[in-house]
């Protein structure tokens, strides 16, 4: 059974293009340059110079460094005295120990942690330089600002198990006793595996009354299992019908 769960040298992203739907890091706020200012890898004024940014350009920071005179952007580390926040700098969280990621080829980003259940938000080019900030429990996965990353795509600059385990919406279920996975979420489905004792998986979707829960290999009983949360949380089927295992 597959278990699935859920510094700083970052290149300005010139051929970079995401759909408006591209997920962000949650508490992200826009920053102005309000002079020409430096891109830097990490945030100290020793650190490797990245890029300038230009007086009037705009980007979205996510993170800060301890005390929030440095803000964290997909570019790099800016000065926060150089820069317009339209918001509360200290609300972001601090990412001074994430961890730098390169796409080893064009590679497709996701919503979760997962190609096969989760929807495609974009690409990153090539050579693409971002930061990891979360990743799976079975490091398969990395949370990146823009989405989810493959962790085979990309070489890191550190131990990716270092990295928080981030299940996104999903919710982590664990089995208390050895019980068969189903094909449709019905006691008369087609019969595709068994959930072993102690086993652990996301649970990406539901049924309509909350019964069964679809894992990546297929669908459980919730009564088999234990929840990490609000089954009724997780989503009700794709464009409102129910959701069957893909094959």
């Amino acid at each position: 059974m597959h278990r699935s769960k859920q510094f700083i040298i970052c290149i300005l992203l010139l051929c970079l293009t995401l759909p408006l739907s591209a997920q962000t890091v949650q508490n992200g706020i826009t920053i102005t340059a309000a002079s020409r200012t430096i891109i830097l890898s990490a945030p100290s004024i020793e650190a490797d110079f990245i890029d300038s940014f230009e007086p009037g350009a705009k980007t979205s920071a996510f993170g800060r460094n301890a005390d929030g005179s440095w803000l964290h952007a997909p570019q790099g580390w800016m000065p926060a005295k150089a820069v317009q926040a339209d918001g509360d700098v200290m609300n972001l969280p601090d990412t001074s120990d994430s961890l730098t990621l390169r796409v080893k080829s064009t590679s497709s980003l996701y919503a979760g942690p997962s190609a096969k259940w989760f929807d495609a938000l974009g690409e990153l080019a090539a050579g693409t330089a971002t930061v990891a900030l979360g990743r799976d429990e079975d490091a398969a996965w990395l949370q990146t600002p823009w989405g989810w990353l493959a962790a085979a795509r990309a070489t890191v600059s550190g131990q990716i198990g270092s990295l928080p385990v981030v299940a996104g919406d999903a919710l982590v279920i664990r089995s208390t006793f050895r019980t068969i996975v189903m094909r449709e979420p019905r006691v008369d489905a087609e019969f595709v595996g068994t959930f072993e004792p102690g086993s652990e998986a996301l649970a990406l979707g539901r049924d309509g009354n909350g019964e069964w829960l679809l894992i990546e290999s297929g669908w459980i009983s919730t009564s088999a299992v234990e929840v990490s949360g609000d089954v009724m949380s997780l989503p009700f089927g794709l464009d409102g019908l129910p959701i069957t295992a893909r094959s």
